[in-house]
This record gives structure tokens, sequence and C-alpha cells, in this order.
């Protein structure tokens, strides 16, 4: 989920979603991998704003993606 995660999410959450549906993956094990995909995607994202875009927004991503990411694991 966390390789995946990094460059799309949808996959892992299609997946998953569809997997629970039909009874072969547990629901809390699908919603935790969505959750470590999101997760991944996000520090992803960090760290391409952070060298694209500099250390001030690098620290903005991180802030907000990381809110984020502590909203979804909470």
């Amino acid at each position: 989920a966390a390789l995946s995660g990094a460059t799309d999410l949808d996959a892992i959450a299609l997946s998953s979603a569809d997997l629970a549906a039909k009874g072969a993956l547990a629901a809390d094990v699908a919603w935790r991998s969505i959750v470590v995909g999101t997760i991944s995607n996000l520090a992803c994202k960090t760290a391409i704003a952070w060298s694209l875009g500099g250390r001030p927004m690098g620290i903005w991503t991180a802030v907000w993606y990381g809110a984020s990411a502590a909203a979804g694991v909470a």
C-alpha cells in the first residue's frame, strides 16, 4: 500500500474497496491499507513540493499534509 500510494492513490483505494466488498479482504485491513497509501501519497507530494518549491513551500506543504495525515490516523 505504501509503495502503490506514493504515486497513485486511486488504484489502492479502488482495489481495496472492491476486495472488501467481495469479502476477499477484511474491512479493517482495507481501510488501513487506504490510510497507509494516503499517507505515503502525501509524503511523496511533500517531497516533490520541497524539492521543486524550496524550503518555504516544503514546510508549508508538510504542515498542512501532516495535519491531514494526523486527522486520517485519528
